[in-house]
């Protein structure tokens, strides 16, 4: 739970990798959320999260796209990971059903 709060909630400046550099106000509190949603990723096995998950993660490492790329995989990482904390019962049992398709 505390993974998809954090990755839901711990952008508060809204930055992306392009808005900020060293000299940032608070960029340290920025670059030290940016690690832990990296160090976030191999827990990932979800099949809907795995793929938006692994854009973010090279978004924030700027191995891939820009910042208007950035605006629409946040948002939908913002997104699943809000819908993990409203009501995690149902969305276990939406992951079981989606594992036992496969």
């Amino acid at each position: 739970m505390k993974v998809f709060q954090d990755i839901a909630k711990g952008n508060r400046w809204e930055w992306s990798p392009w808005d900020v550099t060293v000299g940032s106000y608070d960029y340290h509190e920025w670059d030290l959320w940016r690690a832990r949603c990296i160090s976030y990723y191999p827990r990932f096995h979800d099949p809907v999260m795995l793929p938006i998950y692994t854009e973010f993660v090279n978004l924030l490492r700027k191995q891939q796209g820009d910042r208007d790329r950035w605006g629409i995989v946040y948002g939908q990482v913002r997104g699943e990971a809000d819908s993990r904390l409203v009501n995690p019962r149902a969305r276990l049992e939406e992951l079981d059903r989606l594992l036992s398709e496969k």
